[in-house]
């Protein structure tokens, strides 16, 4: 088991992917924020 190499106590998390889009914008610019999902 994971405890037997010394490991316990480990934070675990979980991430839902809902939306996806393209990285470059029209003009060209990357973006990090996700332009185009409606507020």
């Amino acid at each position: 088991t994971i405890g037997s190499f010394g490991l316990r106590g480990a934070e675990v998390l979980k991430y839902r992917v809902d939306h996806q889009e393209p990285v470059y914008d029209d003009s060209g610019k990357p973006r990090a924020d996700f332009f185009t999902k409606p507020a």
